[in-house]
């Protein structure tokens, strides 16, 4: 079976207003990383293949 895996673009470095967009926000922008990971659940669900987004979660405190 295949399916495409999107894993999950924590919002906190992936969005300018969040904790911590200094630690990759410019390289999101200039890959257009979400951009291009929409575009491929896109076209992979327009051929009938599973797009799985894989949800990134921590504890309180990021103890994990």
């Amino acid at each position: 079976m295949r399916a495409l895996l999107v894993l999950d673009p924590i919002n906190e470095i992936t969005h300018p207003d969040d904790r911590y967009p200094e630690v990759c926000l410019d390289q999101v922008r200039e890959r257009g990383v979400l951009e291009n990971a929409a575009r491929a659940a896109a076209a992979t669900r327009a051929q009938g293949v599973p797009a799985v987004h894989v949800v990134v979660g921590f504890s309180a405190g990021y103890a994990d």
